[in-house]
């Protein structure tokens, strides 16, 4: 959690569960992404358990509140990588600047593989 805006009537802290959801909504807009996480394992587990979409997304607060994310995805078959991974850093930083007012470090973008079929 970062260390927060403080206003007239206290503090807002950010959580790093609220990044990470807007995060994986903005990535899911994103055309040409099968899904967020990677392998079947993973995927499997979360239907088994119901798990959010935002399992395998890290973010961390470096010592100057700027946050780094890290957000592992999954291509469909067709598209060109580093121009949809591109896309999703974009879709981040714009929601994560128009949502809070906290500083962005890094966008990382994770392609773990690429999958065919589906829409």
């Amino acid at each position: 959690m970062n260390e927060g805006t403080a206003t007239d009537l206290g503090k807002i802290r950010i959580h790093k569960k609220v990044i990470a959801s807007i995060a994986s909504i903005a990535t899911q807009d994103i055309e040409g992404v099968a899904k967020i996480g990677g392998d079947l394992k993973s995927g499997i587990y979360d239907l088994v358990f119901k798990k959010n979409a935002t399992k395998g997304i890290t973010v961390e607060f470096d010592k100057n509140d700027e946050v780094s994310i890290n957000i592992p995805v999954v291509i469909k078959y067709g598209f060109n990588l580093p121009e949809v991974a591109s896309k999703i850093q974009e879709s981040i930083r714009s929601s994560i600047e128009k949502m809070t007012d906290v500083a962005i470090k890094d966008i990382n973008i994770d392609v773990q593989s690429v999958e065919k079929g589906g829409s």
